[in-house]
C-alpha cells in the first residue's frame, strides 16, 4: 500500500460530516491572491522560485495546505479532509522523512512536491505528491516541481518514482507523460511511474512541450 493510499484512509476517518461547513467548503475559503499577468506555457519560468523547504520550516507549507480550495485537497488527497488533518499532516511529516521542494510566488509558497521512500526494502523506489493553488494552476509550476523531485530522487538514488491520483486528474496524468512515465489503472486512481534508472526520465520539452 501506498503512503497515498494510507494517508486516504486516515483523511476518510477524519472528515467532517455531509452538510457542516467543513464539507461544504465554509472552512477554507479558495485564495483570491492575483495570477500573474502572464501564463507562462513551460516550468522554466519557476525553476529559480523553487527549492527545497528546511525541515524547520513547515509553517509556510502549512499555510500553503489550509489555502488550498476543496477541488486542490481532492487532488491532493483523494478525499475531503479538515484542517486538523492538514495541520497534523504537516506535523508529522518530518517522521516520515519526507523532503519538500516549494515554489515561491511573492514571499508566498503556491506550490509543493513532497517525495518520500517507500520502506527500507524499496529503498530504491519513492513516491512524490503535487499541490497547486487554484489561481496558479496551469503555468507550469507543477511541471518544475517535478523536476526539482526528479533530480532530488536521482541523486540519492532512487530509481523508480510513483504518483497516485484520481482517474480524472488531467494533469498529474500530462506531467507524468512529459516525464515519459507510465500511468496505470487501480479502480477510481491512477498510479503513474516514472523510472529514473539510467537517466531514463526525459526532462520536460525534450520529447513533448511541458505546461
Amino acid at each position: 500500500m501506498t503512503y497515498q493510499a494510507i494517508e486516504r484512509r486516515a483523511a476518510s476517518r477524519e472528515a467532517p460530516e455531509p452538510g457542516s461547513p467543513a464539507s461544504t467548503g465554509g472552512v477554507r475559503a479558495a485564495d483570491s491572491s492575483p495570477v500573474p499577468e502572464v501564463a507562462f506555457t513551460t516550468g522554466q519560468r519557476w525553476r529559480q522560485s523553487i527549492g527545497k523547504a528546511p525541515r524547520q520550516d513547515l509553517a509556510s507549507i502549512r499555510a500553503h495546505f489550509l489555502r488550498l480550495d476543496r477541488d486542490a485537497l481532492y487532488s491532493r488527497f483523494g478525499n475531503v479532509v479538515t484542517e486538523e488533518f492538514l495541520v497534523e499532516y504537516v506535523a508529522r511529516a518530518p517522521e516520515m522523512e519526507t523532503v519538500f521542494f516549494c515554489c515561491w510566488v511573492n514571499g508566498h509558497v503556491r506550490g509543493v512536491a513532497e517525495l518520500r521512500r517507500f520502506e527500507p526494502a524499496r529503498s530504491a523506489e519513492a513516491e512524490a505528491a503535487f499541490s497547486v493553488e487554484t489561481p496558479f494552476a496551469d503555468l507550469g509550476i507543477g511541471t518544475a516541481l517535478m523536476e526539482a523531485v526528479r533530480i532530488e530522487a536521482r541523486r540519492v538514488g532512487v530509481t523508480d518514482l510513483y504518483m497516485c491520483f484520481a482517474v480524472h486528474n488531467r494533469r498529474m496524468r500530462r506531467i507524468t507523460q512529459k516525464f515519459q512515465g507510465s500511468v496505470s489503472f487501480d479502480g477510481s486512481d491512477c498510479i503513474g511511474r516514472v523510472s529514473l534508472a539510467d537517466g531514463a526520465a526525459a526532462r520536460p520539452g525534450e520529447h513533448s512541450a511541458a505546461r
